[in-house]
């Protein structure tokens, strides 16, 4: 008739901390790329962006050809947010510019490489700060800031990264809040476990293509594929995490309803895994005007946000 998970003792992330920080070198001299590298892996940025748009371990390719890992602002609208008129209001997060400032790279006083890019987010006022510790083992420490937004009180849907991974890495184990999808005030129904997913389990086809798949109270998410070869990702925090066959462009519909259905959304030739900080609620007390959307503690504000992770390959 009923259940209900109660918490014995509190959870306490682990510190986020290199397990090699010493070992990995960088070349600068290509005007293109800037290149990271250790005996078993090499990772390139992508020198007009600032994004990590090649990274290799053992021989095995982490990214889908020609994507980067990406900051991402957006959801595929749902009902409620296209009742709010969300999709008006908001959609300069839906894909705004980022106009790279600048680039540095050194070695930190730990031995790493350390990474640093600063971006303007066009639309909105805000400044994107990036920075990425690499260890000699191919580990990432990734640093997300975002200040100065010129309107605070502005909501955003999500706060996080997208990683887009070949299409074999279509398998998701985590400890966290599932199987089923859930957000910040949708989620008591889901227990808190250790679940293995595909992706193809985790996008339910609604009657329109909208946000799906995401799942939070994260502690630890691993993307790989059958033979274990992908990537683990840990947060100083409980995070939120999805690994899908479709991107957030491929699912939303925009600023109005195309009365597409599911079925005719094909997806694409890549497992797409999103990991957010933070992201706000579904909302829905009415699927109109103001009451569509999430009450205020699950609304998530343009203010300055920090989202700190790890990516650890899985094959070291």
């Amino acid at each position: 008739m009923a259940r209900q998970q109660l918490p014995v003792t509190s959870w306490t992330a682990p510190a986020l901390a290199l397990t090699d920080a010493k070992g990995a070198a960088y070349d600068n001299d290509n005007s293109m790329r800037l290149k990271v590298y250790g005996d078993r892996f090499n990772l390139e940025f992508d020198k007009n962006t600032g994004l990590i748009c090649s990274y290799n371990v053992n021989g095995v390719d982490m990214l889908e050809n020609g994507t980067s890992i990406t900051p991402n602002f957006w959801r595929a609208m749902t009902d409620n947010d296209m009742g709010g008129g969300f999709a008006h209001s908001y959609s300069h997060w839906a894909n705004p510019e980022l106009k790279q400032k600048d680039m540095k790279v050194s070695y930190d006083s730990d031995g790493s490489v350390l990474v640093s890019t600063t971006h303007d987010i066009t639309g909105t006022g805000a400044t994107l700060n990036l920075t990425y510790n690499i260890g000699g083992n191919g580990e990432i420490l990734v640093s997300q800031r975002m200040s100065g937004a010129t309107d605070t009180s502005a909501l955003m849907p999500r706060f996080g990264m997208t990683v887009t991974m070949p299409r074999d890495m279509n398998l998701s184990h985590y400890y966290g809040r599932g199987p089923v999808e859930n957000y910040i005030d949708r989620h008591s129904s889901q227990f808190i476990g250790l679940y293995t997913q595909t992706a193809d389990q985790q996008a339910y086809h609604y009657i329109r293509p909208q946000e799906t798949g995401t799942k939070s109270d994260m502690r630890h998410w691993s993307q790989t594929d059958k033979g274990g070869r992908g990537l683990r990702i840990t947060s100083d925090a409980p995070f939120y995490a999805g690994a899908t066959h479709y991107t957030v462009a491929s699912l939303d519909e925009g600023k109005s309803k195309s009365n597409l259905h599911f079925q005719e959304i094909d997806p694409v030739d890549a497992t797409v895994l999103n990991i957010d900080g933070s992201h706000m609620g579904l909302g829905g007390i009415t699927s109109w005007g103001d009451h569509s959307l999430p009450i205020e503690k699950y609304r998530l504000k343009a203010d300055d946000k920090e989202f700190r992770f790890k990516i650890a390959p899985t094959s070291i």
